[in-house]
């Protein structure tokens, strides 16, 4: 239903690359607002953030090594050499600024 409904709504084109292209945007829209209809507010944020990667990831344009700086954050055991410049920030904190 979803697949045939894009098919139908998106945008005709007689040039094969641009018609592809307004079906897979379609069809990546319409799979989203689907999935956004089935799930928790709380959880569309991440589902959001988890769709957009997959989308870059397809036309290889994420960074692996700062996507997995910004999830897992300073992951290596050496020190930090400069000392905190406030108590209140953590030392895992201070570790990755």
């Amino acid at each position: 239903m979803v697949f045939n409904n894009s098919l139908k709504d998106a945008r005709k084109d007689t040039i094969l690359e641009n018609r592809l292209r307004n079906i897979t945007d379609k069809l990546t829209m319409n799979v989203y607002d689907f999935t956004c209809l089935g799930i928790f507010e709380i959880h569309k944020l991440m589902y959001s953030f988890q769709m957009t990667m997959m989308i870059l990831e397809g036309d290889g344009l994420v960074n692996h090594k700062e996507l997995n700086f910004f999830l897992k954050g300073n992951t290596s055991l050496d020190d930090v050499l400069v000392k905190k410049p406030a108590v209140w920030i953590t030392d895992g904190g201070w570790k990755d600024i």
